[in-house]
């Protein structure tokens, strides 16, 4: 499909071109002579005949924005709203070239990055994930970039009034370019810098006539990192278009289609060595480092597998491990002992395995239609309506073996546990291909009609509204097995067609070579482009030749050979239909000559989920009747959700707010638990309260705030297989899902490998902290920005009343402190006049990526699990604070006296200054950090 798209929109991109270039007037002739019609009658008109859904930016100076529409999806200013909000306007993101979702970390700190490993557009807010951005209040899942974007409000808090469900920590919205009838314009940009930076972009806005006006945007854009296999690229082009019915009716069109696609190594390698494992070989694993989530451990983390975490490990730990290890073979004696254990990884082969066939593709279309219009100077409606289709397909390694680094196997596995384990002498990556495929379509209608009245001696503004939303999502997923695998014959039975696996392998971790195309890597080999393993093809490989089982000589491995072939088998199928019908309303009063400002509103939302999910690896392909393994399911939700919120200014400087409010986000239907019931939806309560300032003569604008948000059923919350066994026994559930538990009767520990998902119920988490927001604009030209969060509490709350300790289990990856400050300076006169310098800092607190429990007994010697007469030390593991500068300097120069005449602006942008390239992590993971970048851009606008 992409060798189509990119040439469809390249031609689509040309015919409104050829419009624009038929009506463009005489370049010699001032903008001011063209349409005059068109010009100062009608920017009045835009502005004041039509200003309930239009956002107005008469007062915006510098980073600093007045006005927005994402309290009540009507123009409001912002100083007098109970809502939380941080805008990043145009200014802001055209000089810190905030491209994607993720870059709005850089302004805002209650903004983290929360990479997905295929895209760019997830976040957390106030410590709660944030899977997608929104256009225009729709959701969106297609990829987005600030070519079309106007401006990005960011609203913090459990506030489901505007954006319908939404995550309690709060929401983004991109607001997009509008064909507009001030003047005709037109800029081309072009950027190129290191690691392979390329971008172009076109802007054209041309008046047809007085009635109609048409924009015109395009991207390419090519981004490369440090990691050699690490790329993306995204072409789009949008036609917006702004059609006057009549003076008082207005009809708004977006249409947009983007290609965009990602090649990213995977985001982790984990340690399954088991390194600092004691030399018993009937015990199981004892140690720290390489903590199974099979196990009965209540943490699920594998340290990094590389050398630069080692020098994040306390000296305690550490001490721990060599005593631990003492004895074996190789025991660790010292930090420079484990540093070498990870020596052949480096910052360019981390998560290389998938080598450079590994990718991410999402095409498809975005379209919009708003239509407004005034009834009479006190009614105002507004029709909206969208429809996104999206195509996604992807290609890489299995996400269990393809991030685990091995050095040694299992033989005899089909005796007693705890198995033979027999060490290779070398570290490898045991894995195979995977791919899926996944088709979306939504559609979405959002409607309000706005009364305004002079009642009760106060200005109010009452919004009533209906919003429906539908959403259908299927999902196909191969796995790559080898030739004859599928349909095979196991003792005179075949298994059913289109099948692969067995339960009773998948239950008791038995599934070998024989089953799966694993391939194994050796991390001793390079992991360069030219090596045929690393590259997708057919062909099953494997660096290790010649292992047999010590104990009778049979060869293992599943007896690889370089001529095995393989093929693909589909694994899943997944459907899910999702319908939500919402009724709202929303009143904005204010009293006292606009000292006391109040919002109420109440949202009713009705959600319907239909969903399938099939595992064809086991059951075989869907026989065209039910046969009961589709895991066929539907559900309802309703939900209330009020919002209640007040203002008042104490002065004309000081004002203190208030706000209450709960939200609903419901599961993307194909999200499941560990026994395929349809997750439950995330549900969200939080307030907030604190102080806004408009100090020196409106020179300085924030606010502090202090907010705590609980949520339930939190879809970020990361369930270990252990906490999942607590919640789903197999002593409950075995006899019905066999094949997700191991032992006898299958009342055994859980098989992390064929579950249907693992989402849990009955968890509700809090965050709890302080923010400090501003804007201060002290001279002309000169403005800063800056915003603070401070973490008083990221924790659970409560878990499923079947896990008998919630009390051990804590979130990690959360930092406690956040900041960012950006600074610019603008010469208006003398020498320097037109040249813009800034920088931007943000700073993130280390955080606790897991915590090991160092058990000892009573003699004070390391020992591998708790005992009576010992003690348990917990120590945590972080990977220190981050320290990120970014700087920019533009110039901005007329070619001409003319007011026509074009303008040159050229930038120069550092992100990373200081070159700062620690190993960081995010959640439970670690990563090496971007170095420094810088590129040289050029726009011309005429």
């Amino acid at each position: 499909m992409k060798d189509l798209l990119r040439p469809m929109l390249a031609t689509l991109l040309a015919i409104p071109l050829g419009l624009v270039g038929q009506t463009t007037p005489d370049a010699n002739q001032p903008l001011t002579n063209t349409a005059a019609s068109a010009s100062d009658g009608d920017l009045e008109e835009e502005l004041y005949v039509l200003p309930e859904f239009v956002v107005s930016n008469d007062q915006d100076e510098g980073y600093y924005s007045a006005n927005s529409t994402s309290v009540t999806r009507t123009n409001t200013l912002v100083k007098n709203s109970p809502i939380s909000m941080s805008i990043v306007n145009e200014q802001l993101l055209d000089d810190l070239n905030i491209l994607s979702t993720q870059d709005l970390a850089m302004v805002s700190a209650a903004i983290d990055e929360d990479p997905s490993g295929y895209s760019l557009d997830r976040i957390r807010i106030r410590g709660f994930r944030n899977s997608f951005p929104r256009f225009n209040f729709f959701k969106r899942n297609l990829p987005t970039d600030s070519y079309n974007i106007a401006r990005v409000d960011i609203i913090k808090g459990a506030n489901s009034l505007i954006f319908g469900q939404a995550s309690p920590g709060g929401s983004v919205s991109n607001s997009p370019m509008l064909a507009n009838f001030r003047e005709n314009t037109k800029a081309v940009y072009a950027a190129v810098g290191i690691k392979d930076y390329k971008r172009t972009t076109f802007n054209a806005n041309q008046i047809i006539n007085d009635n109609f006006a048409i924009r015109v945007m395009g991207v390419h854009s090519e981004h490369g990192y440090d990691h050699p296999l690490k790329s993306n690229e995204l072409d789009a082009l949008t036609v917006a278009a702004t059609i006057k019915i009549t003076p008082k009716t207005q009809l708004r069109l977006h249409l947009e289609g983007v290609s965009a696609t990602n090649r990213f190594p995977n985001r982790a390698m984990r340690d399954k060595t088991e390194i600092d494992d004691d030399n018993d070989q009937n015990n199981g694993y004892q140690g720290i480092l390489s903590q199974a989530d099979y196990s009965s451990s209540i943490t699920n983390y594998e340290v990094p597998f590389s050398p630069d975490w080692v020098e994040h490990l306390s000296q305690q730990a550490l001490d721990w491990i060599i005593d631990h290890s003492e004895n074996n073979f190789d025991p660790i004696t010292s930090r420079e002992d484990l540093r070498n254990h990870y020596s052949l990884i480096n910052s360019l082969n981390y998560g290389a395995v998938s080598g450079p066939d590994k990718f991410n593709d999402r095409d498809g279309t975005f379209t919009m239609a708003d239509f407004e219009h005034e009834i009479n100077e006190n009614l105002h409606f507004n029709l909206s309506m969208n429809v996104e289709e999206l195509s996604a397909k992807s290609l890489g390694r299995d996400m269990e073996g393809g991030v685990r680094v091995r050095d040694s196997y299992d033989t005899r596995i089909f005796g007693s546990t705890p198995l033979p384990n027999v060490e290779v002498g070398e570290q490898f990556i045991r894995t195979y291909w995977t791919k899926n495929e996944i088709s979306t379509d939504r559609n979405g209608i959002r409607t309000a009609l706005v009364f305004e009245n002079d009642w009760f001696k106060a200005k109010n503004r009452i919004i009533v509204g209906w919003d429906y939303n539908s959403q259908t999502k299927k999902e196909r997923v191969w796995d790559q097995v080898p030739v004859g695998a599928v349909g095979a014959v196991y003792g005179g039975n075949p298994l059913p067609p289109g099948a692969f696996l067995q339960d009773w392998r998948v239950s008791n971790n038995k599934v070998t070579d024989a089953q799966r195309a694993f391939e194994y890597i050796s991390l001793s080999q390079p992991f360069t482009a030219d090596r045929s393993i690393l590259r997708f093809n057919e062909i099953i490989e494997t660096d290790l030749l010649g292992y047999a089982d010590p104990n009778n000589g049979n060869p293992v491995l599943g007896n690889l050979n370089n001529d095995g072939l393989a093929e693909w088998a589909l694994s899943k199928t997944t459907f899910s239909k999702i319908n939500s019908n919402s009724q709202w309303f929303a009143e904005q009063s204010e009293f006292f000559n606009g000292r006391l400002h109040t919002l109420i509103g109440l949202r009713y939302d009705s959600i319907q989920i239909k969903s399938t999910l099939r595992k064809v690896s086991l059951d075989g392909f869907h026989p065209g009747f039910d046969d009961g393994r589709n895991n066929n399911a539907s559900v309802s939700y309703d939900k209330l959700n009020p919002t209640i919120g007040g203002l008042f200014w104490i002065n004309d400087e000081i004002g203190i707010f208030a706000n209450y409010a709960q939200s609903i986000e419901s599961p993307s239907g194909t999200e499941r638990t560990p026994i395929a019931e349809i997750a439950p939806p995330e549900l969200g309560e939080g307030i907030e309260f604190g102080l806004r300032f408009d100090l020196f003569g409106g020179k300085l604008d924030g606010q502090f705030a202090y907010y705590s948000i609980t949520k339930e059923n939190d879809n970020e919350f990361a369930y270990s297989t252990a906490l999942l066994n607590q919640i789903y026994p197999g002593s409950i559930y075995g006899g019905e899902f066999p094949e997700n538990y191991f032992g006898a009767n299958n009342d055994g520990y859980m098989n992390a490998a064929n579950l249907a998902g693992r989402r849990g119920v009955g968890d509700k988490t809090r965050s709890e902290g302080v923010e400090l927001d501003f804007t201060y604009n002290p001279l002309p030209g000169l403005s800063f920005l800056g915003s603070y969060n401070f973490t008083v509490a990221n924790e659970i709350l409560e878990l499923h009343p079947l896990v008998s300790n919630p009390e051990n289990f804590e979130l990690f990856g959360r930092p406690d402190h956040r900041a960012t400050f950006t600074g610019r300076y603008k010469f208006r006169d003398g020498l320097l006049k037109g040249l813009a310098i800034g920088a931007s800092q943000r700073y993130r607190s280390a955080s606790n990526q897991t915590r090991f429990d160092l058990h000892y007994d009573g003699a004070g010697n390391a020992v591998g699990e708790s005992v009576a007469s010992g003690r348990t030390d917990r120590v945590y593991l972080n990977f220190g604070d981050e320290h990120t500068t970014s700087a920019f300097a533009t110039w901005e120069k007329k070619l001409g006296p003319r007011r026509s005449d074009p303008r040159l602006t050229v930038a120069f942008r550092v992100n990373n200054l200081f070159d700062n390239t620690d190993f960081s992590g995010r959640e439970n993971y670690g990563f090496y950090r971007e170095s420094r970048s810088y590129h040289l851009s050029g726009k011309i606008q005429f």
